[in-house]
């Protein structure tokens, strides 16, 4: 099912799968002039720094965006009473991990080239993505169900992720964050696992584990915490649909 999910998103497509390379390209770009070209920001390497994390912005997004409409988009799916339907949030979130894989890869070689010191730390980084894909299933689990009450969500999370992105060290270092300002960044779940993927992909060294055991701790608590929430509700999800 996550693998179809994935083959619609790009049907007609003339590039397909190309488009999970090329969109976080164009934003990483797009933002470097900006931030590099007109305020003249002082980050070394800048646009592989933005690329470093919008890549996994991405994947939150697009996975939050569709698990809040999943239930709705497979209804038909959903009345079949030997389909679980925890099934549906998680292909969404697989489908997503698919799409954010290939343009991983793709780039990985150009990140490479970069600044070869983070070839030898590449082993971490699918345990840095299972974390990740842990957190976003939790969240998933969450939308989905909420977005079958609350028929207002959809419009409502285009505006809170947009929010969001702002509020996440994706252009920026958290240093250069004022100290009265740091506390919310410091409070966001995707600081952590940005700023890690950062680390990795840009300076070839693994996080503190002020960054580390934060991320790990989140997935945890967003799993449990989502999962639960879904299955309080699931009895409910057929008779909102």
């Amino acid at each position: 099912m996550g693998f179809k999910i994935l083959k619609g998103r790009y049907a007609g497509s003339y590039l397909g799968l190309w488009w999970a390379v090329l969109t976080p390209v164009i934003l990483a770009f797009s933002i470097n002039f900006v931030f590099k070209g007109a305020l003249k920001t002082s980050v070394p390497g800048y646009v592989f720094f933005v690329l470093a994390g919008i890549i996994p912005w991405l994947f939150f997004s697009n996975a939050a965006s569709e698990s809040a409409q999943a239930f709705r988009d497979h209804s038909g799916v959903m009345r079949q009473a030997v389909f679980p339907r925890e099934c549906v949030p998680l292909a969404v979130v697989y489908a997503q991990s698919l799409n954010f894989c290939i343009g991983l890869l793709c780039l990985l070689p150009v990140f490479s080239i970069a600044n070869p010191r983070i070839i030898p730390m590449l082993w971490v980084v699918p345990f840095l993505l299972f974390c990740f894909v842990v957190f976003i299933t939790g969240f998933a689990f969450i939308l989905s169900a909420a977005g079958v009450f609350f028929r207002d969500l959809q419009h409502f999370l285009s505006i809170f992720l947009t929010v969001w992105f702002w509020l996440t060290p994706v252009f920026y270092p958290v240093e250069s964050i004022a100290s009265g300002f740091r506390i919310f960044v410091s409070a966001n779940p995707l600081t952590y696992y940005v700023v890690f993927f950062q680390k990795l992909l840009c300076e070839g060294a693994l996080p503190s584990a002020q960054i580390i055991v934060p991320a790990v701790a989140f997935a945890c608590v967003s799993c449990v915490a989502g999962y639960g929430i879904f299955i309080i509700n699931e009895s409910q999800l057929l008779k909102r649909i």
